[in-house]
């Protein structure tokens, strides 16, 4: 269990946000002990405190949207750090907004210095390389803003910087177990996660360990057991401790971020709270629909061993609790990771690539494996392809998304600068769905 003081006064600090236009938001403080942790390497010799995490709230009733800010963090007693800034989300059915996102999973990290710890990182390396190219990504779209608002001669305090969006599908750091990486990780993704909203999804190697209560009592997190992660990433989770699933909506997006480490099966806590988000998307607000998990519905891997979380016997268990719901709900898409990998399905029901709608719209959702953000190339591909994936590559890289109320492309891009995957989807312009109780 964690550590927590809402008032942090037993920790002597009162963490503070601080915008430009003079608000000020106050936080609480949390941290974790290696008694927190579930076993080694986590809370023996990969232990490193933490120190104190602090957590600010800002309501989004506080901000306007569209808005650039310049922020400061820290305590006004202890010190402030900054400026940073980060621009606000855009109103409810803004016709004109657009929206870019970096799209990854399975990443981990390397240290800019070359230095690894105990030889954790060398199987990550790439993402040194995915991170630095996405800080470039974002760098050269806030300043082709900034020329143009300059072109128009506009104040630049009347127009915001791009809207962009991080969402990285579980495999975070590959601390496992060796606190000083997750110090090294944010390090690393500063500069894009100080600058935009930061969506993650729990992965196998924050999660699972024997006995500690995830579906698959594997070694992954090497004694993290989850802590860690729910700790450093105060995602808007509301379901109660150990429960990592959670909504948010961003412009014309709608994201529904499920655990695939935790039971998903009809009669779960998760399962009730997918068919409760499903059943009331609006989506007039927004019109595309996206669910990410971490590990796939649809995978091109050989991993079909007897034990219960291999790569395909997992994937079979999703489509038989989900992929009827997701096809009446018209979900657009899953983004998912754990195979180390980029990949992308036809538009695909039952195994079988359908049709789009004659307005050229999908008539099942897109699956895409995003795995090739940095952890180690898994080279279990399938002699021959299956016929229903239209992509499979063995690179790394990362995907970028843009986003409009008529349109989103997607466009994955490899470490040599390459593009190795682009598509575009036209929304299908429905409102809410049927009921959980026809399917």
């Amino acid at each position: 269990s964690l550590e927590k003081d809402s008032s942090s006064s037993s920790y002597g600090y009162l963490p503070e946000v601080v915008l430009d236009d003079g608000s000020t938001f106050e936080g609480e403080t949390t941290t974790y002990t290696s008694s927190d942790l579930c076993g080694s390497p986590a809370n023996t010799t990969g232990w490193l405190s933490p120190g104190l995490i602090h957590t600010v709230y800002i309501p989004a009733s506080a901000l306007v949207p569209s808005r650039t800010y310049e922020y400061h963090v820290g305590s006004k007693s202890k010190g402030m750090r900054g400026p940073f800034t980060f621009t606000s989300a855009p109103s409810d059915y803004d016709e004109d907004v657009k929206v870019n996102l970096f799209a990854i999973a399975d990443m981990g990290e390397y240290p800019d210095d070359g230095f690894n710890d105990m030889n954790a990182e060398i199987s990550t390396q790439p993402s040194l390389v995915v991170a630095k190219m996405m800080i470039g990504d974002y760098e050269a779209s806030v300043n082709e803003n900034d020329a143009y608002k300059e072109e128009q001669q506009q104040d630049s305090s009347s127009s915001s910087s791009p809207h962009w969006l991080l969402v990285h599908n579980g495999d975070i750091s590959y601390s496992r177990g060796y606190g000083a990486i997750w110090h090294s990780f944010f390090h690393m993704v500063e500069p894009l996660a100080s600058r935009m909203p930061y969506m993650t999804t729990i992965g196998n190697h924050e999660r699972d360990f024997p006995d500690s209560g995830d579906r698959y009592g594997g070694t992954d997190s090497q004694g993290e057991c989850g802590v860690p992660y729910m700790a450093r990433l105060p995602m808007p989770r509301r379901q109660g401790p150990d429960k990592p699933w959670y909504v948010f909506e961003y412009g014309p997006l709608h994201f529904l971020q499920m655990s695939t480490e935790h039971s998903f099966e009809a009669g779960s806590d998760q399962y009730a709270f997918v068919v409760s988000d499903l059943e009331k998307v609006d989506r007039k607000r927004t019109p595309w629909l996206i669910v990410g998990f971490h590990r796939p519905l649809y995978i091109d891997s050989m991993f079909a061993g007897p034990g219960n979380s291999s790569d395909q016997g997992v994937a079979r268990e999703l489509r038989d609790t989900y992929e009827e719901m997701f096809h009446r709900y018209e979900v657009d898409m899953t983004w998912v990771g754990h195979h180390h990998s980029y990949q992308r399905t036809c538009s695909v029901f039952k195994g079988e690539c359908v049709e789009p709608n004659e307005d050229g719209t999908l008539s099942a959702p897109i699956h895409v494996v995003l795995g090739h953000a940095g952890a180690g190339l898994c080279n279990n591909l399938e002699t021959k392809t299956p016929h229903y994936f239209e992509v499979v590559e063995l690179e790394h890289g990362y995907t970028r998304v843009e986003a409009t109320r008529k349109e989103l492309k997607m466009t994955s891009i490899n470490t040599e600068g390459h593009t190795i995957d682009t598509f575009t989807l036209k929304p299908r312009r429905t409102s809410t769905t049927a009921s959980a109780s026809t399917i």
